[in-house]
């Protein structure tokens, strides 16, 4: 694909960005060159379930949830259940896949964007084979599941920034009953805003991408 356009949604509803990157999807299937990245923190908080989703894995039921101000979505994305919140940043690319960049490299990209972002603050990240998504000594700090229509994906990635961990105290985060969560916040020992880690994540997410910094454009939403 020629050009990526970095869209900054800010705080938006799971559904609202599911409608957007729908209708991306759409025009790349029908030929457009242009990629896509969305940046955006989900509010209200969502509990979504991916294609291998155990009822199980969900510690509280619809009632519950909604009580505790808490949306609740079947996903097309691969993987298991997982939390989505203020203060925990997500990544969702629009971008066609050819033979040169299937599905499993393509999740591997989205997971390299966040080893290289944390390799910038010292972090070290790291991956575990058979479970998608990055890992430091402290836990996982962010997830990824993706879907694909006619060789388009949508979905992506979600980092820890400065999330209120108790989110993922409702589910058993990717069915793993022993998982820590941890956030970027924790592992610097300071106050790290998504503001302040949704440029640096685009740039690693455009270069793990494939994308040259002059076919890069950041739109307004």
């Amino acid at each position: 694909m020629k050009r990526i356009k970095i869209h900054d949604l800010g705080r938006i509803s799971y559904l609202e960005a599911l409608k957007i990157q729908e209708n991306l999807v759409g025009e790349v299937i029908d030929g457009s060159d242009t990629a896509h990245m969305l940046l955006l923190e989900h509010f209200p908080p969502v509990i979504t379930l991916g294609r291998r989703a155990k009822s199980e894995h969900l510690l509280l039921d619809r009632a519950r949830l909604e009580k505790k101000g808490f949306q609740l979505f079947e996903s097309s994305r691969g993987g298991d259940v997982t939390y989505h919140g203020p203060g925990q940043l997500i990544a969702y690319p629009v971008v066609r896949l050819d033979g040169k960049n299937s599905v499993r490299k393509h999740m591997r990209n989205l997971e390299q964007s966040v080893i290289d972002l944390l390799g910038d603050m010292d972090i070290e990240g790291m991956r575990k084979e058979g479970f998608p998504g990055v890992w430091t000594s402290k836990g996982k700090i962010s997830s990824v599941g993706v879907a694909v229509k006619k060789w388009v994906t949508y979905h992506g990635l979600s980092l820890n920034v400065e999330p209120d961990t108790g989110g993922f105290d409702t589910i058993i985060p990717c069915g793993l009953k022993e998982i820590s969560v941890t956030s970027l916040s924790a592992m610097a020992g300071r106050n790290v805003t998504a503001g302040e880690i949704l440029p640096r994540l685009a740039e690693h997410l455009r270069e793990a991408l494939g994308f040259s910094s002059d076919k890069a454009e950041f739109v307004s939403p």
